[in-house]
């Protein structure tokens, strides 16, 4: 947990950790040096607690990913959990999220929806998966659940820092969290990040309680309107390019550091097909062909996309997935890395 002059709400949620049915190893908890009487709350909820709390406060203010960083450093236990300081857990939270790791090794994350309340905790009627930004429909779903949740990723981030929860063994690959300058938050890295070497697993059930107010550093907005249907111009997609180039630089550059287990030959074959399929639109038919043909027989379009139905559309019009591939083109360290392949 990451706390900045949380003195408001935090008591809350520290009891909403303490009323887990499974209760967890130890709560860390990284002051990011509050002016307020949030380490007094923490200090005095440590010295009650049913499990072991420690209590770190910044040498100076870090700003929220670079504090989840550090806290992430400290964690000793083989599931990390990440918690806001203004929310509250459901029960049933801790129990639910370590179930799916313990029947599933191939997971590596896991996310959950959360309800939105307003500041005194009382629920607006949606979900976070409902709000702008995120609309995590049934398409995204299924891909997520389909090991391709990293194709979602790349466009846009639905995870919410305050639902997840990784496997420890990515602390190495995770660390350090780049800076928020490089327009990605704590949550949007490490969700990509480990989805480009693991299966992610999303639970459809609001396990938080997630606190509007007007205070809070970043934070989910209004649903969006009933029946939407997201359009995304090419414009936007455009406008996108420079953010998702230098999410696929600084994924390649992590990868090819912790190349231990063939995680990054993995999300470069994988980035590679996508790669190709973004470069179809500027060829003749011929050049397609052949293109495809090669994907084909690489079984890429089986492994990454939707197998020969990708492949027939590749084949005729370009669409809107060939500009999404986009955010691949231009990067050096995309292009010199997906040579080796």
């Amino acid at each position: 947990m990451c706390t900045y002059n949380g003195a408001q709400y935090i008591q809350e949620q520290l009891e909403s950790i303490a009323l887990q049915t499974r209760l967890p190893d130890e709560l860390v908890v990284c002051d990011d040096r509050s002016t307020d009487t949030t380490r007094d709350i923490v200090e005095a909820f440590a010295r009650q607690s049913p499990f072991p709390v420690q209590l770190s406060v910044n040498e100076k203010t870090l700003g929220p990913s670079q504090n989840f960083a550090r806290a992430i450093s400290l964690c000793r236990g083989e599931l990390i959990f990440l918690a806001d300081q203004d929310d509250a857990w459901h029960t049933e939270k801790l129990a639910r999220i370590e179930s799916v790791f313990e029947t599933r090794p191939d997971v590596g994350l896991v996310f959950t929806n959360a309800e939105i309340a307003d500041e005194n905790l009382r629920p607006l009627g949606y979900l976070a998966w409902e709000c702008q930004g995120v609309e995590l429909g049934p398409q995204e779903q299924r891909l997520f659940r389909a090991g391709r949740g990293l194709d979602v990723l790349l466009t846009r981030n639905v995870v919410t820092g305050a639902t997840i929860a990784f496997r420890a063994a990515f602390k190495t690959l995770i660390l350090p969290i780049p800076d928020e300058s490089q327009w990605m938050l704590h949550d949007y890295w490490i969700a990509a990040l480990v989805a480009a070497v693991s299966d992610v697993a999303l639970i459809d059930e609001p396990l938080v309680k997630y606190r509007r107010h007007q205070n809070q550093h970043t934070g989910l907005t209004s649903p969006v309107a009933v029946n939407h249907q997201r359009q995304v111009s090419a414009d936007a997609f455009n406008q996108a390019y420079p953010i998702k180039e230098n999410l696929v630089r600084l994924i390649y550059e992590r990868l090819s550091e912790e190349n231990k287990s063939g995680a990054y030959e993995k999300a470069s074959s994988k980035l590679a097909h996508l790669q190709a399929r973004a470069h179809l639109q500027h060829d003749t038919f011929i050049v397609r062909a052949y293109k495809t043909l090669r994907e084909l027989l690489t079984l890429r379009y089986h492994l990454y996309s939707n197998g020969l139905r990708s492949a027939a559309k590749d084949l005729s019009v370009p669409h809107k997935f060939l500009q999404l591939g986009s955010f691949f083109v231009g990067s050096q360290a995309v292009r010199s890395k997906a040579k080796k392949l």
